[in-house]
């Protein structure tokens, strides 16, 4: 029996038998690596599997022996000037690049999924492996490092460990499993717009892009802009200021809501330039009116990212639990882009599931 496992930001996700069952585990800047460990290993003792497939969070990472995996959030180093050519990435916080400094003694550095492994074979996927900062996207090879760094795979399934008697293999990317999970036959230049506790924007394409972000997917290259400002700042304003829920908010109404808010109010978010903001407070501003704002300035965060980077396009998909749960988004796309746009309910389960399928994983997802 196979049992697939999404090792996420806010949840973790376990699809069994054809039933999906979620868990919280709210990730923090830093994560203690035995009790992250005990309470997911506790998740997989109620299940009987002989082959598990994961995919994980992409920026953060574990050193051997040191007692927290260092997540995304993180902040407590400040990019400098590496050198991050032809990895596809933009110099972020939290990325171990960054941090090897703080390892003057090196050390062996894995992913959430090392911490849970019995056996571990120090084996990563390109997929997951592009996150670190220190993988060449260009070359397929990774580039030298104080830390021990994992072999890397390219297409697989290939094992990496295992956990009692269970294969475990290496784990994939959430963001590509995210764009894998979809129903929809992709085609090249259709864009996938990410919408969960983080967010990206996502191009299928083919050729690698020096203005922007870029991921490995097999034979194809992901054209990205990432931590996006979504579902993190949507609950940090909400909890803020007590607004109500979103679902509530008519749309006429956030057309014409006037104020302004800055949703990158952490130093880690996609155009961040000191702080959040809130602006153009007038005497008729409610909770109500600035939860239309709130969702207004959202929606139109994504519509100047994609008139400045992605003029040239096909589809728009729109994925993850904000567009699924609040579904005024998808209007909203609707009306600023004078385009349509189409919701899907993919999910990294359902792109693990495919991933454990095939064989020959060239193309393979575009069927």
């Amino acid at each position: 029996m196979n049992l697939y496992l999404d090792l996420g930001a806010t949840h973790i996700k376990i699809l069994y038998n054809g039933t999906i069952r979620i868990y919280e585990y709210l990730t923090k800047e830093k994560v203690n690596v035995k009790n992250f460990s005990e309470f997911v290993k506790n998740i997989l003792s109620f299940y009987t599997f002989t082959r598990l497939y994961v995919c994980s969070q992409m920026h953060g990472f574990y050193i051997e022996g040191e007692p927290d995996y260092v997540s995304w959030m993180c902040e407590d180093v400040e990019p400098d000037n590496h050198n991050l050519k032809d990895t596809g990435l933009l110099p972020h916080y939290g990325l171990p690049c960054f941090n090897s400094k703080k390892y003057t003694f090196g050390g062996r550095m894995g992913g959430l999924v090392n911490t849970l492994l019995d056996e571990d074979y120090h084996i990563s996927h390109e997929t997951l492996e592009c996150g670190t900062g220190f993988y060449d996207m260009i070359h397929k090879i990774q580039l030298p490092s104080r830390f021990q760094l994992p072999r890397v795979v390219k297409h697989g399934p290939i094992p990496c460990g295992t956990i009692g008697d269970a294969k475990v293999f290496a784990p994939l990317g959430d963001l590509q499993c995210a764009v894998m999970g979809i129903e929809k036959n992709l085609l090249l230049g259709d864009v996938v717009i990410n919408m969960g506790t983080g967010s990206q924007i996502i191009q299928i394409g083919s050729t690698y892009r020096e203005d922007i972000e870029n991921r490995p997917l097999f034979d194809y290259t992901l054209n990205c802009i990432t931590h996006i400002p979504s579902g993190r700042s949507l609950k940090f304003y909400k909890d803020l200021l007590d607004l109500p829920d979103y679902t509530e908010l008519e749309f006429e109404d956030i057309i014409k809501s006037k104020e302004c808010i800055n949703l990158g109010y952490f130093r880690g978010s996609y155009g961040y330039n000191g702080s959040g903001s809130i602006t153009r407070i007038m005497d008729k501003t409610s909770k109500y009116t600035l939860a239309c704002s709130l969702i207004r300035c959202y929606v139109k965060q994504y519509t100047k990212i994609l008139g400045d980077k992605f003029k040239e396009r096909r589809k728009i998909f729109l994925t993850g639990g904000i567009p699924n749960n609040i579904p005024v988004i998808e209007t909203l796309f609707n009306y600023y882009l004078q385009d349509t746009v189409v919701v899907e309910n993919n999910d990294t389960l359902k792109g693990l599931y495919k991933y454990s399928k095939y064989d020959d994983t060239r193309f393979w997802f575009n069927r």
